[in-house]
């Protein structure tokens, strides 16, 4: 008696499933450790200090986000690449960043009068 012959499209699912549980679960431990962290830095730095880091951190996500200028997608979408362009890519977000942190840096001064102690200190004082 012959065996039956695997289904391809049946093999295809059970690899998109395995595929989209193990992203699910790696998503979730990474929410988890996530958590964690905030709550170790949370107590760690007290509720004053605390604030002032998620503001610096909600601001630096805007920028991060929106720095990304939709490449990804046009990565995605684009039928035929460039050989080169993964690498045009990443110089241009390492040009982006470079310039993001020089003007943030320069821009400390002028935001610093807004706290409570509006003198940088350390690395912060050029």
């Amino acid at each position: 008696m012959p065996e039956p012959t695997p289904n391809p499209d049946k093999a295809l699912k059970d690899k998109i499933l395995k595929g989209g549980l193990s992203l699910a679960l790696r998503q979730m431990v990474t929410s988890v450790l996530s958590l964690v962290s905030i709550l170790v830095v949370a107590r760690i730095l007290g509720p004053k200090q605390y604030g002032i880091v998620a503001v610096a951190m909600g601001i630096f996500y805007f920028l991060v986000w929106s720095n990304k200028l939709g490449i990804g997608v046009y990565f995605v979408r684009e039928q035929s690449l460039p050989e080169n362009c993964s690498q045009n890519i990443l110089t241009f977000y390492n040009h982006i960043s470079f310039v993001t942190a020089v003007a943030l840096w320069f821009l400390a001064p002028a935001i610093a009068p807004g706290r409570s102690n509006p003198k940088p200190s350390g690395w912060f004082a050029f």
